[in-house]
């Protein structure tokens, strides 16, 4: 099994998970490269998993049943032809079993896929976590965004984290903005700038490093806490008030 990704507009990564001939997309917010891909290697579509309804991360998804009019979509509510729910476990075909947590916040349809392969967990989380950041709560519902980015955060430290997007390098200016003496995303700039050089992506990324470098990992963090407080001129809590202000913090950055 491989998992690699497939560019689409500016930054979105649609990422797939591969054995052989056998293909699972996830989040295909364009056809045209997903189709390219599928016919140029005669590959067998046999699953699409959407982790929220966002038009860049399903947009694709018509053209594509078109062409392969029996793939089954999974997702959350009507977006999909399998809803989903949260905390299942799917087996998808006899070499990959997909287990999800409803990630709310971002969208009411978040919800996120985690696979386990040669020892090693990995996880699909759309827009609700990126790489040393979180995504807009569209549905002002902090308290389940919140929720949401705190379920990912209990995940092993080695887990490996596929974001919807590549949004690496402002996140880590944010992060520096909060924290400018953080040390450990000062080195963590340099190790990025110089993946998205050589390679053109710094994804995927462990949750540990997630949970030494990314704010909104860290809310409980007196640091975090006392630069937030000092930012915004005003007493912040910890958890979910800092959340609050370090998200509207990071809206208008």
């Amino acid at each position: 099994m491989q998992i690699g990704y497939l560019k689409a507009f500016s930054d979105n990564y649609i990422w797939f998970i591969q054995h052989e001939r056998d293909l699972i997309v996830v989040d295909p917010g364009s056809s045209t490269v997903v189709l390219d891909y599928i016919i140029t290697n005669k590959l067998n579509l046999l699953a699409i998993l959407l982790t929220h309804d966002h038009a860049d991360h399903m947009g694709g998804v018509a053209d594509i049943v078109s062409y392969a009019p029996n793939v089954p979509v999974y997702g959350m509510g009507s977006i999909a032809t399998n809803e989903l729910f949260g905390n299942e476990s799917i087996p998808l075909c006899p070499w990959l079993q997909v287990k999800t947590i409803a990630t709310p916040g971002h969208t009411y349809t978040g919800i996120c896929y985690i696979v386990e392969s040669l020892g090693l967990t990995h996880i699909f989380t759309g827009d609700t976590l990126f790489a040393s950041g979180c995504g807009r709560v569209f549905t002002d519902d902090f308290v389940a965004m919140y929720k949401s980015l705190t379920q990912l955060s209990s995940l092993q430290q080695d887990t490996l984290v596929y974001p919807g997007h590549e949004y690496t390098i402002k996140n880590l200016q944010f992060a520096q903005f909060i924290e400018p003496d953080n040390k450990d995303i000062a080195k963590r700039v340099k190790l990025e700038q110089d993946k998205l050089d050589r390679l053109g992506n710094s994804l995927p990324v462990s949750m540990g490093v997630e949970l030494l470098t990314n704010p909104f990992l860290r809310t409980n963090d007196r640091n975090i806490i006392d630069s937030v407080s000092k930012i915004t001129g005003q007493e912040v809590k910890s958890g979910l008030d800092c959340f609050i202000k370090l998200r509207e913090l990071r809206n208008n950055f």
